[in-house]
């Protein structure tokens, strides 16, 4: 049975990887707005774990952290695809670290290794991958460019996300996944949304806000990317984010301490200092 499930659970995701998708415009309310906001104010702690927000007749998590702490994971140091963010946490726990938040970082082939470009502690580990003919999410144009999306972290402690096609190799970059498609880009929606679109998952996303921090958001409810665009740059305040993935979405913080054993590929994590 157990077998089944995740053969069921990596279809799934791969259907979801190379299936096109327009997504519907729902608006907010200006009450949802002002709550959405509020879940990260100028006060805010950024070690206070994951917030729940509500946009868009939706529920999402939220989780906001500097560019330092972010840390990305494949494999552990035997070589083996960690797969689940359970795997990371028990890995860590025998060098007595301890996961604050962990994420999926973005699509991946069977095998748990990553569709594109994967830089781990400044080793590249993947190549930049440029193919864009393909019809999945990954190969999603951002409006009439064909591109997707790298989201990085560089040596002094910035974090950003990039077009494909403007990235060039950085030896200051330390980690960096690549997915698909940009849902925003300098405070542009992308354009191949649709408004009309009924077409809804669990998604997840990252993105940069305003003051350089990153800020995580992973769909309660089921979503799509205009409304995870939207959240991003008209709440979140962050003028670019990168969809990571979707159906297989997994998150671990405080105050949601639970373990799924999606298989996964790039995991995104925290630790606790």
């Amino acid at each position: 049975m157990n077998k089944l499930y995740f053969f069921l659970i990596f279809f799934c995701a791969s259907l979801v990887s190379c299936g096109f998708s327009n997504n519907i415009a729902v608006g907010s309310s200006l009450e949802e707005q002002s709550a959405a906001e509020s879940a990260f104010g100028k006060e805010d702690n950024l070690s206070q774990g994951c917030r729940e927000v509500h946009f868009a007749g939706k529920q999402f998590l939220a989780y906001k952290t500097t560019p330092s702490s972010v840390k990305m994971a494949l494999k552990d140091s035997a070589g083996i695809f960690y797969r689940t963010i359970k795997a990371l946490a028990d890995d860590l726990k025998k060098q007595k670290k301890e996961i604050a938040f962990a994420m999926n970082g973005g699509m991946y082939v069977e095998t748990g290794a990553p569709c594109g470009l994967y830089i781990e502690n400044g080793k590249r580990i993947q190549n930049v991958n440029r193919n864009f003919s393909g019809a999945g999410n990954f190969c999603l144009s951002f409006g009439k460019i064909k591109t997707n999306g790298i989201f990085l972290i560089k040596k002094d402690n910035k974090a950003q996300v990039v077009r494909t096609i403007d990235y060039q190799s950085d030896s200051s970059v330390v980690f960096a996944t690549q997915s698909g498609p940009l849902l925003v880009f300098n405070d542009t929606i992308n354009s191949v949304f649709g408004d009309k679109s009924t077409n809804l998952n669990i998604r997840n996303g990252v993105g940069v806000d305003s003051k350089g921090n990153v800020v995580f958001v992973k769909s309660i409810s089921e979503t799509n990317f205009y409304d995870m665009a939207k959240l991003f740059r008209d709440t979140l305040k962050c003028s670019n984010a990168l969809y990571l993935d979707g159906v297989v979405s997994d998150i671990y913080c405080k105050g949601y301490e639970s373990f799924s054993y999606t298989p996964l590929g790039v995991l995104i994590y925290t630790l606790i200092e």
